[in-house]
């Protein structure tokens, strides 16, 4: 009897200690060796081009303007905003009719569009003029123009009233509250962070509730 408790107790340590290694043990690649993810990750590809239309596409096309690039519709009003580039135009659609109802001169072509909330004003990233335009709704006037970071790239709205927009060639996010910038955030190189203002307005909430549990301050 003690003989066989022995050896259970031996393979119980020795099966114990095996999963232990096999936990510890690091993710190896193909040739066996341990990996280490890169410091700076290739930028994401980007979509093709589209080859020429070689029928008519389908649904209603309509005519808006040279070099449509982000959209973005309001629920509220009906209209749906269309960014133009040369000349540098937003265009205010009809989304029932397709009537283009209205254009607004921009300090730059913008990139990505969005909505502070529904009814507006449109969030308008311009890359080239590092800045934020709001656009209101139904009227189409520019309410702010922020200078942000170096070549702004995408806009969202935020709990309490802040916008954030990542800056692509500056690696930084600005957050925005009324017309002016409260504070600039660095973000990771790699195209995943500025391409996702929300991604970092999240993980700035997260960071802020962790530090007002910690200090019991408001931010």
């Amino acid at each position: 009897m003690p003989h066989r408790w022995f050896l259970f107790v031996t393979l119980l340590v020795l099966a114990l200690v095996g999963c232990g290694a096999e936990q510890r043990a690091p993710e190896r690649g193909a040739t066996g060796r341990a990996y280490t993810p890169p410091k700076n990750p290739p930028p994401a590809p980007e979509p093709a081009r589209s080859p020429p239309l070689k029928g008519e596409p389908a649904g209603e096309v309509i005519e808006v303007g040279h070099g449509p690039e982000g959209v973005v519709d309001d629920p509220e009003t009906g209209l749906v905003a269309v960014g133009l580039g040369n000349p540098d135009r937003l265009a205010l659609i009809a989304g029932e009719s397709g009537e283009v109802v209205r254009e607004v001169e921009l300090p730059e072509s913008p990139r990505h569009l969005d909505l502070a909330a529904p009814g507006g004003p449109v969030l308008v990233p311009s890359e080239r003029s590092d800045s934020l335009a709001q656009v209101g709704l139904p009227d189409g006037e520019i309410s702010d123009e922020t200078p942000v970071g170096e070549f702004p790239h995408d806009a969202a709205s935020a709990p309490g009233d802040r916008i954030f927009v990542v800056n692509e060639f500056g690696h930084t996010a600005s957050v925005i509250e009324g017309d002016r910038v409260i504070e600039t955030l660095e973000t990771r190189s790699s195209r995943a962070a500025w391409r996702s203002p929300k991604a970092v307005w999240q993980g700035w909430w997260a960071s802020a509730a962790s530090r007002w549990r910690s200090t019991t301050r408001i931010l």
